[in-house]
């Protein structure tokens, strides 16, 4: 694997809050960042339909960055994803959030079993 990835590969990460008040990064090249915002503007378009971006870290192993549009009121379901383990939120994941990576792919080959959203 080269050192340097051209603009065009789908590299992206994003690295959560350790604990509260601490910052989140998501940093990519223009072609990881690109298929993200792909993917919200495809949540935002159909709130409560997850959306997943192939992508993947630099070390070249991929995975789906996974968007989904919910009302407020459903976020107090989802536990903080605080990275530090004494900030770790001990609340089971919805099923809602553990299934989203099932439903569609933005800007990428379909895996078996994944819905196209080009068909949509």
């Amino acid at each position: 694997m080269s050192d340097a990835w051209p603009d065009t590969a789908n590299v992206l990460h994003i690295i959560a809050q350790p604990m509260p008040h601490d910052d989140a990064y998501i940093i990519g090249t223009p072609e990881g960042l690109k298929r993200l915002k792909d993917a919200i503007d495809a949540a935002l378009a159909a709130p409560g339909h997850p959306r997943c971006a192939s992508v993947m870290c630099n070390d070249g192993e991929g995975y789906y960055a996974a968007v989904r549009c919910v009302p407020g009121t459903r976020m107090e379901m989802a536990p903080y994803g605080y990275t530090d383990e004494a900030f770790q939120d001990d609340r089971r994941w919805p099923a809602w959030v553990s299934s989203m990576v099932g439903h569609s792919v933005v800007n990428d080959e379909v895996p078996e079993g994944l819905k196209d959203v080009r068909k949509l």
